[in-house]
């Protein structure tokens, strides 16, 4: 498959859906985009930049990866954690690890509060991330009542997925691939990997889903060999969420297809 038939593949996808999909795909040779600048709430997609923040802080030595910090506000929704008995204490790259491959809102939020909400927020613009904002914990019932959400933009992913994956001034390739490889043991995969094991067998996936009522999202890196698309995949207004995860895949599967070529 050439590009150009991955664009006519992906768009008839889009077309069917209108309103409801957002996608940015960026290959060597030329970049997709729906809907990239439409804001839509990002679910556990954030938790992404919020990494990348935390991983940034690491190495201007205001983090340290192993410190041992121990649980203590646990909440409920997708991890392990909450189901754990007592309070372990886990280091800060297990809670990046657990809020990546399981989606752990635990962890998640135990980062928020080891880099801060303001300077992840901070940190998001300076990347380029100006449509996305962090503005509550997960879980955080009481501040959705008022009226304080998560955002973000198809595009601003693909800024993310930038940072993630090619050479800048804010994380080391060491950084980058050690992320990157946590990523790839992503337990969800049911979306953007759904495909993987007919159409992918033989390409590196690392993505990280999210979800909410409506909402499905799907954002990742893959690579074959030397070919690397990256994949951003944003959803809302689904009555039946399998839907969704099935659009999802599609998308995936065409982009696996291409990669094959």
């Amino acid at each position: 498959m050439i590009f150009y038939e991955l664009k006519q593949s992906i768009e008839q996808l889009a077309r069917i859906h209108k309103e409801k999909v957002a996608i940015c795909i960026q290959t060597e040779e030329g970049t997709i985009s729906i809907n990239a600048d439409m804001k839509m709430r990002s679910a556990s997609i954030i938790k992404v930049p919020l990494a990348l923040a935390c991983l940034y802080q690491a190495e201007q030595k205001k983090l340290v990866l192993n410190q041992p910090i121990q649980v203590e506000n646990k909440v409920a929704g997708s991890g392990v954690l909450n189901y754990l008995s007592g309070n372990p204490s886990l280091t800060l790259i297990n809670y990046i690890e657990l809020a990546m491959i399981v989606s752990d809102n635990t962890a998640s939020n135990i980062l928020i509060d080891a880099a801060g909400i303001e300077q992840v927020n901070l940190f998001m613009d300076s990347i380029g991330m100006k449509n996305t904002v962090l503005k509550r914990y997960f879980m955080d019932f009481e501040a959705l009542k008022d009226g304080l959400e998560n955002m973000t933009t198809a595009q601003d992913m693909m800024t993310c997925l930038a940072i993630l994956t090619e050479e800048n001034s804010w994380l080391s390739a060491q950084s980058r691939h050690q992320l990157q490889q946590i990523l790839s043991h992503q337990q969800f995969q049911h979306k953007l990997a759904r495909y993987a094991s007919t159409a992918g067998a033989d390409i590196f996936i690392a993505h990280k889903t999210g979800e909410l009522d409506g909402i499905e999202h799907d954002i990742g890196v893959m690579q074959k060999e030397e070919v690397q698309v990256k994949v951003v995949v944003l959803t809302t207004g689904w009555e039946h969420a399998t839907e969704a995860q099935r659009f999802i895949g599609e998308v995936g599967k065409e982009v696996m297809k291409y990669m094959q070529k």
